[in-house]
């Protein structure tokens, strides 16, 4: 959980599997941390992930 005072951790994943949304960047955000980048080897799989989970920055390998 992110302190009182305390900038939000900012976190971006490798791979755009379906169970990073569910077992990373969901509990990340009800901690109070940002979701900030994607990256995959598939450009159009990382915007559509970070489209559908708000990432920033879009990348591919």
């Amino acid at each position: 959980m992110s302190e009182p005072g305390r900038e939000p951790l900012r976190i971006g994943v490798l791979g755009a599997a379906r169970i990073t949304g569910n077992s990373l960047v969901d509990p990340a955000r009800l901690g109070g941390h940002r979701f900030v980048a994607v990256t995959t080897r598939d450009r159009s799989r990382a915007e559509a992930f970070a489209a559908g989970h708000g990432a920033e920055p879009v990348a591919s390998l």
